[in-house]
């Protein structure tokens, strides 16, 4: 309830939160140096804490769907051997399905939310009635009395009260999408006594018979209602699965944007809502960490013991933020400042690192499991950062001409018929690709335009800070197009479409009549100083082509082994979803250059850099193709080699 003061444009999670901190530089004093430092370490804080969320995300679907599963076990002891089987077929179906969205069945996960939260109210409110000591657990001293008689193994004991607490950490990311009014009145209104009540029913019904308690829920549900209850409470959990799932998409989708994550496929499954996405390679990961551990573990009480530590350590790192954050850079009254960081520093955290530490006793046996996939996630993020800052610096030294110079340098060239497009990554200049292209073809198009598209440390991008468009002299332009993180990214030709329109620019056609037609100049735009970050991904490099083999296999191939090709090769589709169709026939006067980087590592590195770097040009040369992101035809496209080393 106080982390939802702290929005970022009404948006939050913990990289919306980590982004309000000011973009300090480094500089010459001790005090700008110390900002760097907190901004540097507010950077690295938020990337562990996703890591980690992306850890739950692999355990809470199969500890969900197991658990609600487990009900037939229950009641039906003959049908245990189902359990496991049934919920792989689940979780796969889940996970099939993520590439169509959730636009179509969506209006349905908040009617049976509400039906479940009613319903395990109303059974709470049941059981209390037929022993209403179950009451007495307000009393604080019964937890006293717990830990005095339990001791060290009552401290372990107390972890697992965590299950309690997992997914508050969504609501904060899903602000966004519901906003501040709607969450905390569902919170407090409805969830939260629905869940107190049935954690005191399930209480109550221990308390009448003790040996309930290694499946207290559905041993407390009157016998006429059992199996429908089931039904429920499976839908429920897919529909928490799906949470997790879709903040999971949504994690990488920001980190992708603010350039901690490599470039990979997205896929936008809905015309009208802007968060609802999927990411193929995301998904095919977790579906396969799932069915692993589900077959693995085999019940939810093994799953348990994996379950906590990431938790805890998600909440630790967001409140440090937080806390960063409201004492640093939230503008508002001193004593509204004081009144939300009191509650974290004296309560909250202190709660939270007891937790931690009850939970840590579980990192032998399973608590590993989240914290390593959290670390594998983070290394991840940590070098494709300090890979993408490093080749930043390099391709912003890279510049060579200013624009001016550029067009006062080859204004004698020759002028070949349509529009040239050429994207750069740096705003200050001309790259050297492009003083290669000219010195070796010794052409230019009649129009020419530089591209530069960046993605900033903020959710949205108002259409007023949209474009800037300069215009260089009569048929040369430079186009700036800006996008938050939280934003579907707009396809090159999208770009250059509305920009032009934006300024009563025309871009020419196939009528050479229509070129130039300019009714602005020198028109610019400039977004606040908050807004403006060096951490805008605005790299451009792309990953080298392999070369053809010069003979196809396919022709070597058995119609038989064709057949399953083609099958798998469908299948494979269905899974990644398919490619957005850019045609090939639209706007042909208009070309596009882009840079075909080839990044090499120095030699002369020093070991402890080497082997990141070495990473880093792994994943840069398997990262989405740039021609794919950008979405323009391969056949409009001219690549320029360039060779960067690292």
């Amino acid at each position: 309830m106080f982390i939802m003061a702290l929005d970022n444009d009404g948006e939050g999670g913990v990289f919306a939160l980590s982004a309000l901190v000011p973009n300090w530089k480094w500089g010459k004093t001790f005090a700008s140096r110390s900002k760097y430092l907190i901004k540097t370490g507010s950077t690295i804080v938020s990337i562990i804490c996703a890591s980690f969320v992306l850890g739950d995300s692999v355990i809470t679907p199969p500890i969900s769907v197991l658990s609600a599963l487990e009900g037939i076990e229950t009641e039906a002891p003959s049908f245990a051997s189902i359990v496991v089987p049934l919920a792989v077929i689940i979780l796969v179906l889940l996970f099939l399905a993520q590439r169509f969205g959730t636009a179509k069945v969506g209006y349905l996960f908040g009617p049976i939310m509400l039906l479940w939260a009613a319903v395990i109210g109303a059974l709470g409110i049941y059981n209390i009635t037929l022993n209403p000591r179950s009451l007495l657990a307000f009393n604080p001293a019964y937890g006293y009395f717990f830990f005095q008689k339990n001791g060290a193994t009552g401290f372990k004991m107390f972890g697992g009260v965590v299950l309690c607490l997992t997914g508050v950490e969504a609501m904060y990311a899903d602000m966004g999408h519901f906003g501040k009014l709607p969450i905390r009145l569902s919170w407090l209104f409805v969830v939260f006594p629905s869940v107190i009540l049935s954690y005191l029913g399930q209480s109550a019904a221990m308390l009448n018979d003790p040996s309930n308690w290694n499946s207290p829920f559905f041993k407390s549900l009157p016998q006429p209602i059992y199996w429908p209850v089931l039904v429920l409470a499976t839908f429920a959990t897919i529909i928490a699965s799906q949470a997790m799932i879709t903040g999971a998409f949504s994690l990488i989708s920001q980190a992708v944007a603010l350039g901690y994550f490599p470039r990979v496929k997205i896929v936008h499954t809905s015309k009208s809502h802007e968060g609802q996405i999927f990411i193929p390679m995301i998904n095919i990961f977790l579906l396969i960490m799932c069915v692993i551990l589900v077959i693995a573990f085999q019940t939810s009480a093994a799953l348990a013991s994996a379950f906590g530590l990431a938790v805890c350590g998600v909440l630790i790192l967001t409140t440090l933020i937080y806390i960063v954050v409201v004492v640093i850079n939230w503008k508002c009254n001193i004593f509204i400042r004081i009144a939300y960081l009191v509650p974290f520093t004296i309560l909250f955290m202190p709660i939270q690192a007891f937790f931690f530490a009850a939970n840590a006793s579980k990192f032998v046996t399973g608590g590993w499991l989240p914290f390593l996939i959290g670390l594998f996630f983070t290394v991840i993020m940590l070098i494709w950062t300090w890979g993408s800052a490093t080749l930043k610096r390099i391709n912003k030294d890279d510049v060579v001409l200013t624009f001016d110079e550029f067009h006062k340098q080859n204004s004698s060239l020759k002028r070949i018929h349509g529009v040239g497009v050429f994207f750069v990554s740096s705003s200050t200049g001309v790259p050297r690709y492009l003083t290669k292209f000219t010195k070796t073809l010794t052409v230019l198009p009649e129009i020419v335009a530089f591209v530069n598209i960046k993605y900033y440390r903020v959710p949205f991008v108002t259409e007023k800070h949209r474009f800037s468009v300069y215009q260089i002299n009569e048929n040369t332009f430079r186009i700036v197009a800006r996008y938050g993180f939280f934003e579907k990214k707009v396809a090159l030709p999208e770009v250059i479409a509305q920009a032009t329109k934006r300024f009563n620019y025309t871009i020419p056609d196939a009528s050479p009549t229509t070129i130039g037609v300019v009714q602005h100049k020198d028109v610019e735009i400039t977004l606040p100083e908050s807004v403006e970050s060096d951490t805008s991904n605005d790299t451009g490099n792309a990953a080298p082509t392999p070369a053809s083999d010069a003979v196809s296999p396919e022709s070597q191939k058995t119609p038989s082994e064709n057949k399953i090709k083609a099958l798998w090769q469908r299948f494979w589709q269905y899974l990644t979803g398919a490619e957005e169709e850019v045609d090939p026939n639209a706007n042909k006067d208009i070309h596009y250059f882009l840079p075909r980087d080839t990044v090499m590592v120095n030699k002369k590195r020093w070991f402890f850099t080497r082997y990141p770097a070495q990473v880093f040009v792994f994943m840069l040369r398997n990262s989405r193709d740039e021609t794919k992101r950008l979405q323009i035809s391969p056949e409009r496209v001219f690549e320029v080699g360039n060779v960067v080393h690292l």
